[in-house]
């Protein structure tokens, strides 16, 4: 909960703004003051939102409630307990929750100054942006200069340290569905910013090829959503950082953040890759999810995890004769669409991975990586016998695990052949 704010008074003389508020606004605020409900509350008490009575915060949080319409209080929207807290800890707050926070003041945007900045004291302050008029606020607040009561001041917009966008949680954005070379029509979705919502289920269809997810392309700064492992952001094509590539959301991703534009639009484009002549394994042949060792059908040895080898940037896997180690375990783990991400057992962990490339190809070896959430640490798995699969690759189902010619046999990808011993591989628990 927020202490007091102490913070010193500013004088602003700027004769037009003030005729301004003066005339056209002053009677809202002085109703808004007299509207909040603990104006003769005990500051040593909590509002029912959280917050310390006649502070700040509660001053701002009840704004925010009645300006946007959301049960904003003090845990709102954080997990593991943690809170808005002191006026100081807001601007944190918002940004864990992916509110925009920037030095641009809007109307119904929350201005806020960092402990010991502008005037303020060590718990920092907030104030609710009544108006913006060129680079002048007119701002609501309780406790400044710790009087405990209401006040309302113009100052200039750097007064503040920043400014937190409530008002963005009121807009809407559109969601339009390209088929990028298919065929069908779909209806376009609306989503409110922070609440979102799933996408429709894919109708498209395109002769020969599958579907495979969706491109994102945001209209307002007309550029597409990448991805390089954990990290994410917004490039136009072509200037991109070194390694990122375009993301690929699954059918009926649910999208809450995509864009905090009010009424922009974000296309998908549909994603589409060669269909295989592959027929799917039968659903009751898919595996269950559960540790195995894998044994080579073509040498008779087991797949191998190479822990602690310091010669390669990444941890190989390789063929090895059978010794019960646990480095000869893996945990197999189904994500989606028949998808498995396959979970290195030894102590140093990691995830079978295709390395290193956002694009998957024949002769790409195979090794142990952080996760990162995408198509080339995940494989399908085909049945060509009883207890015997074949791993290919999720990204491009042409592509099979198996071992190289070298006297370890490390994994690589090669062309699919389900006839090839090579490529199979008998399951153990």
């Amino acid at each position: 909960m927020e202490k007091s704010c102490f913070l010193t008074k500013k004088v602003v003389s700027v004769f037009l703004f003030f005729m301004i508020v003066m005339f056209t606004y002053l009677a809202t605020p002085v109703q808004a003051a007299d509207a909040y409900p603990y104006r003769n509350g005990s500051w040593l008490k909590a509002d029912s939102w959280g917050f310390y009575q006649r502070e700040c915060t509660s001053y701002a949080c009840w704004k925010v409630r009645q300006a946007h319409g959301i049960d904003f209080n003090n845990s709102y929207r954080l997990s593991n307990g943690n809170r808005w807290g002191d006026a100081g800890n807001w601007d944190n707050a918002a940004r864990k929750i992916r509110l925009r926070v920037d030095n641009i003041p809007a109307r119904g945007c929350i201005a806020y100054c960092d402990p010991y900045t502008h005037g303020s004291g060590k718990y920092g302050h907030v104030a609710y942006v009544y108006l913006v008029s060129g680079n002048k606020v007119y701002v609501q607040d309780y406790n400044w200069g710790g009087t405990h009561k209401y006040g309302d001041r113009m100052l200039n917009k750097t007064a503040f340290s920043g400014y937190i966008h409530f008002e963005d949680l009121q807009h809407v954005f559109y969601v339009k569905y390209n088929a990028n070379g298919g065929k069908g029509n779909m209806a376009n979705s609306t989503f409110t910013y922070g609440i979102g919502g799933k996408l429709r289920k894919n109708t498209f269809s395109r002769s020969g090829y599958k579907f495979n997810g969706w491109n994102i392309y945001r209209y307002s700064d007309k550029k597409w959503y990448y991805t390089k492992g954990g990290k994410t952001g917004w490039y136009q094509k072509g200037k991109q950082p070194s390694g990122y590539y375009l993301t690929i959301y699954n059918d009926q991703t649910t999208v809450k953040w995509t864009t905090s534009k009010n009424k922009d639009t974000v296309e998908m484009y549909a994603v589409w890759k060669k269909a295989s002549n592959e027929k799917p394994a039968p659903p009751n042949e898919s595996l269950p999810e559960g540790v195995y060792k894998l044994k080579h059908v073509g040498t008779g040895k087991m797949m191998n995890y190479a822990w602690g080898w310091k010669e390669f940037a990444y941890k190989p896997i390789f063929l090895d004769k059978r010794d019960g180690s646990v480095e000869q375990t893996f945990r197999f783990r189904p994500v989606s669409n028949g998808k498995y991400e396959i979970d290195i057992m030894h102590k140093e962990g990691g995830v079978m991975n295709v390395w290193t490339s956002k694009t998957v190809s024949e002769g790409k070896k195979i090794g142990s990586w952080s996760r990162t959430y995408d198509d080339t640490q995940r494989f399908l798995v085909t049945y060509v016998g009883k207890n015997t699969i074949i791993l290919r690759s999720a990204q491009n189902s042409n592509l099979a695990v198996a071992p190289d010619k070298s006297a370890r046999g490390y994994l690589q990808l090669v062309k699919y052949n389900k006839n090839d011993k090579n490529q199979q591989w008998v399951i153990e628990k």
